[in-house]
């Protein structure tokens, strides 16, 4: 039988996001603290950035937004055996379109549920809000 050809294109907006998650949780576990800033919305005190732009590494406030978001992934990741994408959805708000995936962490027959926000910002997929 003939083998399928590979879909040709970008990915779609659902499978972007995804990969995008995936990313960042290399970048958490890696420490690469200053490519993971890329992947964050700005919701700083600058009201004209804020859910604009994403962080820049080399000011303290984007330093200190990235450490924090990259331990909560870290906390999860290492609390868990494996995860999973569950759902996707999408839902406009005053900051845009967020674009949330439900991922779920299991550890034994533990499950931990976390929703994973993201708008685009500049042209790419970064995370907005973690629930």
């Amino acid at each position: 039988p003939a083998e399928e050809p590979e879909p040709s294109g970008p990915p779609s907006t659902r499978e972007a996001v995804k990969q995008r998650i995936e990313e960042l949780f290399q970048l958490c576990k890696e420490g690469e603290y200053d490519e993971a800033a890329g992947y964050i919305v700005y919701r700083g005190e600058d009201d004209l950035e804020k859910w604009k732009t994403v962080y820049d590494y080399s000011t303290e406030e984007g330093q200190k937004a990235t450490h924090g978001l990259c331990n909560r992934v870290n906390a999860y990741l290492s609390a868990a055996d494996s995860y999973s994408f569950e759902e996707f959805e999408t839902e406009e708000e005053g900051e845009g379109l967020w674009l949330v995936w439900e991922v779920i962490f299991l550890k034994g027959v533990e499950r931990q549920v976390v929703y994973f926000a993201f708008l685009e910002v500049e042209g790419v997929f970064a995370l907005g809000d973690i629930d």
